[in-house]
């Protein structure tokens, strides 16, 4: 049996956006070690992260697909535990004495916080997989709460870590993820919401009975969550004032309110300076300091790669919600694979919506979590047998 290699028709219009960044810095900055920067290298390559996510996920919809037992969620589960755990260990060696806070940062943050988030993104597509495994089969209550209590005290540990290191895009990153897949967790494995499926009377993804169930544990879950991280710092007399999250004791979130004022001062004039065809020198052409650049998605793609980009990334955003919409309904397969493709399909949804929102708030056009989420979500290429 021999397989077939399809795109789909956002990865060509990616290839397109590759193409128009490239030829744009290429013609205003003339710099290819920027222009490797931000298409194939570790800083926030476009072009990489979103291969690396497209490669992945062949192997995650293979395993979902032949309904293996488990094991590679629960070895993917545990590993990222450890990992955590050796994380904090060595930072406890470089604390801050007065903030919470590790020495010699010196605004080395990026890097390590897009790496946790992609990370944490993987580990809470694998714990969504072994829930899963849960369905149809007998699961001691003891095996499912210690699965969940992993999953939790990760996630704790991660958001121990970014704010170590100074990165609240990936708090941020991690709180969201966090509390759309424990709402996935809870309502995937309910026995009801199967057989409604299976009988054909759930009609994915908006219906009604499974929008209520969403809402319900979106309350349920983030006022839970809320509890358990008041509980936690009462119990350990927490100074939260010592975090990077509220400025290290201003009160403010400095980085967020640095983006919002430069969106208000400077956006007007980089938006209007090339319309149609952008300009990515443009925040140095228009305010003389090029570190004065837009960290808000969209206006930073209007204002750098013009109409033409922002056309293309529209097409790219909407022909992939189209995708995952149509997977969320009745796919190729049937009975229980469909069911959890659906399912995954929704999630996946659900993550690049959250995902779309916070880049359009704090980021530009190369932040590494987005592309490899896209990469990953969207499954821009795929195989099919042919005899």
């Amino acid at each position: 049996m021999k397989k077939n290699i399809h795109l789909r028709i956002h990865f060509i219009i990616f290839s397109f956006l590759i193409v128009w960044t490239s030829v744009r810095v290429t013609i205003d900055l003339g710099d290819m070690e920027y222009l490797k920067q931000i298409t194939i290298a570790t800083t926030g390559g476009m072009l990489l992260f979103y291969f690396l996510g497209a490669f992945l996920s062949i192997t995650y919809q293979s395993s979902l697909v032949n309904n293996y037992n488990g094991g590679i969620a629960q070895f993917v589960l545990t590993v990222f535990f450890i990992l955590q755990i050796w994380t904090l260990y060595n930072f406890s060696h470089r604390l801050h004495p007065h903030l919470f806070y590790l020495l010699n940062i010196d605004g080395s943050y990026q890097r390590a916080g897009d790496f946790l988030s992609i990370s944490f993104i993987i580990f809470s597509y694998f714990y969504l997989a072994y829930i899963f495994t849960r369905i149809g089969r007998m699961v001691s209550k003891i095996a499912v709460v210690f699965w969940m209590f992993t999953y939790t005290v990760s996630t704790l540990m991660a958001l121990v870590s970014s704010q170590l290191f100074g990165s609240n895009s990936a708090t941020a990153v991690i709180i969201g993820v966090y509390l759309i897949t424990f709402v996935m967790a809870l309502i995937i494995p309910k026995k009801a919401m199967l057989l409604s499926y299976l009988r054909q009377q759930l009609v994915l993804p908006w219906r009604k009975q499974l929008i209520k169930q969403f809402g319900l544990m979106a309350i349920f879950v983030g006022g839970g969550s809320i509890l358990l991280v008041v509980a936690i710092i009462s119990a350990t007399n927490f100074d939260i004032t010592s975090l990077r999250l509220l400025g290290f004791g201003t009160g403010t979130n400095s980085s967020l309110s640095s983006r919002v004022e430069i969106l208000l001062e400077t956006g007007v004039n980089q938006l209007g300076y090339a319309p149609i065809l952008g300009n990515m020198n443009v925040a140095y052409i228009t305010t003389g300091d090029s570190g004065l650049t837009l960290h808000s998605f969209f206006p930073y793609v209007m204002a750098n790669l013009g109409l033409v980009g922002l056309t293309l990334v529209l097409m790219i955003f909407t022909s992939i919600i189209f995708q995952l919409y149509y997977e969320a309904r009745r796919g190729k397969y049937t009975g229980f694979i469909s069911y959890k493709l659906n399912m995954v399909a929704l999630y996946s949804m659900f993550i690049f919506i959250y995902i779309l929102f916070f880049a359009n708030i704090a980021t530009g056009v190369s932040w590494s979590v987005l592309w490899f989420t896209l990469g990953f979500i969207s499954k821009p290429f795929y195989f099919s047998e042919r005899v």
